[in-house]
């Protein structure tokens, strides 16, 4: 069963455990309920501003109904790392680098002029090595739908001190995995 962990940050930087919770299945439906939960329990000055998570399209749907005011994120790590596992494959090591050093500046882009000129710069890298299937994969999974919520010029537009990645909420789950795996009782954290 799916095991949901939501992590908040404080104004002086640190994380926290907000809520914990098992649900059948990783569905719209499931997440929603989890969310008004977290909500019932939180005053209006307490609603989230921004949520970052992966491309799990369930949970970003119920973030957006139950936070419809919250900015919502993707995870850069996540988005790289599902990259490397879809176009790896048949770079050599420097050469995947420089595609990674691209992308990484389309990612970075810091105005929308500055998008496109980093993402044409990163495209003709591509023709030039005959990889146009690569281009092909980030665009259209990645840039041509969801680029407002991880490339800065979009991001940057709201105030997220930083956060572009789940690593609180892999920090913190590793916490309580090792926790757990000791031996302990999640009934005691409950109590």
């Amino acid at each position: 069963m799916p095991f949901v962990q939501v992590v908040g940050m404080t104004s002086t930087n640190k994380s926290f455990c907000i809520a914990y919770a098992i649900i059948c299945k990783e569905r719209r439906g499931n997440y929603v309920w989890v969310l008004e939960r977290i909500k019932a329990m939180l005053h209006e000055c307490m609603m989230p501003r921004v949520i970052v998570t992966d491309r799990e399209l369930a949970l970003i749907n119920a973030c957006s109904k139950v936070f419809p005011n919250a900015t919502r994120l993707l995870c850069h790590f996540h988005i790289e790392q599902n990259i490397v596992r879809h176009c790896k494959q048949g770079f050599n090591k420097e050469v995947w680098g420089k595609f990674m050093s691209y992308w990484r500046r389309v990612c970075e882009s810091a105005s929308e002029p500055m998008y496109k000129y980093n993402l044409e710069k990163m495209y003709n890298r591509l023709v030039v090595t005959n990889r146009e299937s690569v281009f092909d994969y980030v665009y259209e999974n990645w840039l041509k739908d969801y680029k407002e919520m991880f490339v800065y010029a979009w991001t940057d537009k709201c105030r997220n001190f930083g956060q572009r990645t789940t690593n609180r909420v892999e920090s913190q789950h590793a916490n309580l995995k090792r926790y757990v795996t000791r031996g302990s009782s999640l009934e005691r954290i409950a109590r």
